[in-house]
């Protein structure tokens, strides 16, 4: 089914604008209208997380992530979380728009939780980048969050952005 296959393209743009979609076939296709990558570079390697339920069968929410070198080959897909308790539902709407940073040697995963809340974004920690508790380490208000460092560091920021914000918002978070 189509639910059931989606695929990974990249696309190329030269002003940010107008964009060109580059080489055939896909990078890779995933289950369970898998999207919202997000890219990370760590140790020369590059992670891509991304939406996904965990299998067609269980259709739990969940964040998947694959590795490469070059970004054209791909490993394959790893569940970095799975989303049990909450309903299963086939877009994987409780685990939308993952954001992965490491901070005072955490690494943290946010994702949007639209069916609890249009605002409802969950914030999971653990000491390793690709294995993430089920159960957040807190919930934030916010939608499709993503997450900025001030050049020294010392202070972190987490955006929220979503239909009808009027443009991105921004708010300065303490205690990570």
């Amino acid at each position: 089914a189509a639910l059931d296959r989606s695929s990974t393209r990249p696309a190329e743009s030269a002003d940010l604008d107008d964009w060109t979609r580059v080489g055939q076939p896909p990078l890779f296709e995933d289950i369970c209208e898998a999207r919202d990558p997000m890219l990370v570079r760590k140790d020369g390697v590059w992670a891509m997380y991304y939406t996904r339920c965990d299998s067609p069968l269980t259709r739990a929410s969940g964040v998947a992530y694959r590795l490469s070198k070059n970004l054209v080959q791909w490993s394959e897909p790893h569940m970095v979380l799975s989303l049990d308790d909450a309903p299963h539902i086939s877009n994987s709407g409780y685990s939308e728009s993952p954001f992965v940073f490491e901070r005072n040697g955490f690494h943290y995963l946010s994702v949007t939780s639209y069916p609890v809340e249009w605002y409802a974004t969950m914030l999971f920690r653990s000491p390793a980048p690709y294995a993430f508790p089920s159960e957040p380490f807190t919930r934030l208000r916010g939608h499709a969050g993503e997450w900025l460092t001030s050049a020294n560091g010392k202070k972190v920021f987490f955006t929220h952005a979503g239909p009808g914000q009027r443009g991105v918002l921004m708010s300065e978070i303490r205690g990570l």
